[in-house]
């Protein structure tokens, strides 16, 4: 998405004005600008999607303007917000970083399916993943937390265990 405002056709205004208090103003304005429409976006999503504020937040970057640059520029990097791992650089981003998961408690013992909800318009959806196994939510030595599910046919090398893999997005 991409916003640009001009100031043109108030040329004889401005030219009364003092060049300096213009120039103030100007940048002021469109650094206000910038972070309403932040808000505005952010609110969009939040609207449409089950996304964490605090991932849009971080995702939806500001570029300010300054007297040297009276230019602004709003980006989104979701992919470093939600954790910048290998997999997101392709697009993928972790479902459990991103959207509202359940059962969002680990528990080994619980049998209990993984649900995900994206858009706040639709229903719960099962996670079925990639292979035969059942997803599950885990937490990692690391302190990841996500949501995994067994690879068939693969072990671990300390554990007489079939490896496991993260579940990303699209």
């Amino acid at each position: 998405m991409e916003f640009k405002i001009e100031t043109k056709g108030i040329d004889g205004i401005i030219k009364s004005l003092d060049p300096k208090l213009v120039k103030r103003a100007t940048v002021h304005a469109l650094n206000r600008t910038a972070a309403s429409a932040k808000t505005a976006v952010k609110r969009m999503l939040r609207q449409t999607y089950t996304l964490k504020a605090g991932i849009i937040h971080k995702a939806l970057k500001i570029k300010r303007a300054s007297y040297s640059n009276p230019q602004v520029e709003i980006g989104s990097d979701f992919i470093g917000a939600a954790g910048g791992r290998k997999e997101a650089a392709h697009g993928a981003l972790p479902l459990f970083k991103l959207f509202t998961v359940r059962p969002t408690e680990i528990s080994v013992k619980a049998k209990i399916p993984v649900s995900v909800k994206i858009r706040k318009d639709r229903p719960w959806r099962e996670l079925k993943g990639l292979h035969p196994t059942k997803p599950f939510v885990a937490e990692m030595k690391s302190g990841h937390r996500g949501i995994f599910q067994r690879i068939p046919g693969t072990r671990m090398a300390d554990k007489n265990k079939e490896k496991i893999q993260e579940i990303y997005t699209f």
